[in-house]
């Protein structure tokens, strides 16, 4: 075999600055690994990696929007829960004020001023309850309404909150909810003890229906953290198929430093080559 030296084509030349440019390529890209911290940054990368980590991150950014409802809709059903605490408070307030009235040796001034408590605590239930609204949404008010959270991305899990009517109706009462109206009187022990039994059931009724919005957040609390949960692993798959590792990246980086000055110095050297023919005819 033989080595000829040519003045019209340097393959050795060549093969050095491909040499250079494919290194130099590499830095270039191993550069933007470390910037953005990502191994694949777009479809060039890996066409069908790429696509399941936009899908699996689509499907977890959906996932704040699910969070949201649910949260919102537990903070409504909390205001209801807290709301109604102070309802059943003020329930137990009216009954301490009617079995008084009950006494049949109470005088009917006394009476007349019991009413007049009854009448403020029957008052207050209903500024309580009216108030009782979170972002618009009330669950105890007259006329209250069934809600619905989303609990999956897919919007065929939802979670109910039933409504629990505490108010104190006006001249009707409300199935399963306080059974006396805003306009209830005693003139006389026997329509105190009369309306004693109504505040007894109300207090039995309203105390069931606080308790069925509290286990609300039992299904809020569970189906939170499931979602959380999923939208974690669902981010960590992604950060598994897309993310660098930046200590193997950072020492290949550095690698193909030194292969670019050695590619280069081979540069150098074959460019000399031509010299060296001429220094033949001198």
């Amino acid at each position: 075999m033989s080595f000829v030296n040519s003045t019209d084509y340097n393959s050795s030349a060549q093969l050095a600055v491909g040499l250079l440019d494919s290194t130099t390529s590499q830095i270039q890209q191993t550069a933007n690994v470390i910037s953005t911290g990502k191994q694949i940054n777009g479809p060039a990368d890996n066409p069908a990696v790429w696509g399941l980590a936009q899908r699996n991150t689509s499907n977890a950014l959906a996932l704040d929007s699910v969070l949201q409802s649910l949260q919102r809709n537990q903070s409504v059903n909390d205001t209801a829960v807290a709301a109604g605490q102070q309802v059943v408070d003020l329930l137990n307030q009216i009954k301490t004020v009617v079995v008084a009235a009950a006494d049949p040796s109470l005088d009917s001034a006394s009476r007349a001023q019991d009413q007049s408590s009854f009448t403020n605590l029957v008052s207050e239930i209903n500024n309580v309850v009216s108030g009782a609204s979170f972002n618009g949404d009330n669950l105890i008010q007259s006329g209250a309404t069934a809600l619905f959270a989303l609990g999956d991305v897919k919007g065929a899990l939802k979670i109910t909150l039933a409504p629990q009517v505490l108010a104190v109706g006006v001249g009707h009462t409300f199935a399963g909810g306080i059974q006396f109206t805003a306009g209830a009187a005693f003139s006389t022990a026997t329509s105190a003890a009369a309306l004693l039994s109504l505040v007894n059931t109300s207090i039995s009724n309203v105390t069931n229906q606080v308790a069925a919005l509290g286990a609300n957040d039992v299904k809020f609390n569970a189906q939170i953290a499931f979602v959380q949960t999923l939208q974690q692993s669902i981010n960590q798959g992604v950060a598994n198929q897309v993310d660098a590792d930046l200590a193997k990246t950072s020492a290949k980086y550095q690698a193909l430093q030194t292969k670019q000055q050695l590619a280069s110095q081979a540069v150098n050297i074959t460019n000399q080559s031509g010299s060296n023919i001429l220094s033949l005819f001198r």
